[in-house]
């Protein structure tokens, strides 16, 4: 048994692959601007840590080849809530899960299921309310939810007293470093899924307890939690 009594999912790159529709809205936002267009991989890298900051490095890449530029709050919030019009209209125009992740969920019905995202909470239920899978979670929870994000261990800390779930009856599953860092410096377990944002190679440096190729696999390697990693881990290699 693995004694694994919650499960806190990320949502994009874990459950749905959302990334081309951020791309085309951020690239969309950035030609509202009059700004340079940016690789659908570019964009992508900098998901993860809340749109706000996706906003702020593809406009300091776009204007100054350099995504690290401090901007003025007054200005980033411009191109932010234009963003969010602009995505808010776009949200599913190719946007759906991965393979066999609603009858996965099924297969976990035994787990209290919560999703922490760092995306806004509003368009996070958006999303799980169209590709029909948002009854399948006790709580939802968004990046704006909570005062800080993901890899703050803040909003895993606080689901656990919401749910009185203990640390060590919890897990994380998501598909960056910010779901690994979070989850450990919370106490909890991690599981890395390789289809999303990180390889497997990239993924493992961070020490995931488990790591999955495929969201099917799921369901067996928590059952079989605690093994040997490499047992329930995919080989080696770059994506």
């Amino acid at each position: 048994m693995s004694g694994i009594e919650m499960i806190i999912f990320d949502l994009d790159g874990t459950l749905v692959n959302s990334f081309s529709d951020i791309a085309a809205s951020v690239n969309e936002t950035l030609d509202y601007f009059g700004c340079p267009l940016l690789e659908e991989k570019v964009v992508v890298q900098y998901i993860g840590d809340g749109v706000k900051m996706l906003i702020a490095r593809s406009f300091g890449r776009s204007i100054f080849n350099n995504p690290d530029y401090e901007w003025p709050e007054e200005e980033l919030n411009k191109y932010y809530k234009k963003y969010l019009e602009i995505y808010s209209q776009n949200l599913l125009n190719t946007t759906d899960l991965y393979p066999g992740v609603r009858e996965t969920l099924g297969e976990l019905r035994i787990y209290k299921k919560v999703i922490l995202s760092n995306k806004n909470k509003s368009l996070t239920d958006r999303i799980l309310r169209t590709v029909g899978i948002y009854e399948f979670f006790d709580f939802v929870f968004g990046g704006d939810s909570f005062s800080v994000r993901k890899p703050d261990p803040g909003p895993i800390l606080s689901i656990l007293e919401i749910t009185g779930i203990s640390a060590n009856s919890a897990m994380i599953v998501g598909d960056s470093e910010k779901d690994i860092i979070a989850g450990k410096e919370a106490g909890i377990k991690t599981c890395a899924v390789t289809y999303g944002l990180r390889s497997y190679k990239e993924l493992r440096e961070y020490g995931p307890d488990l790591i999955v190729d495929d969201f099917r696999q799921l369901p067996g390697a928590i059952e079989g939690f605690p093994g040997r990693q490499d047992e329930l881990s995919s080989p080696v290699r770059d994506r």
